[in-house]
């Protein structure tokens, strides 16, 4: 039994979280930002995979 009177709605619960995922990839996208971004580049037969961010 809970001791609590009230609960928390499971799509308030849901939304928080997608609030918290969203300022996370905000605040790792500033990191990367100020520390001048990053390059990925490679190939593997025909397949071409570049990646750049600044």
């Amino acid at each position: 039994m809970s001791t609590s009177r009230w609960t928390i709605p499971g799509f308030l619960l849901w939304l928080f979280w997608v609030l918290v995922a969203i300022i996370l990839v905000l605040v790792v996208a500033l990191l990367i930002h100020h520390f001048g971004g990053f390059g990925l580049s490679f190939h593997v037969g025909y397949f071409n995979f570049n990646l750049g961010v600044s």
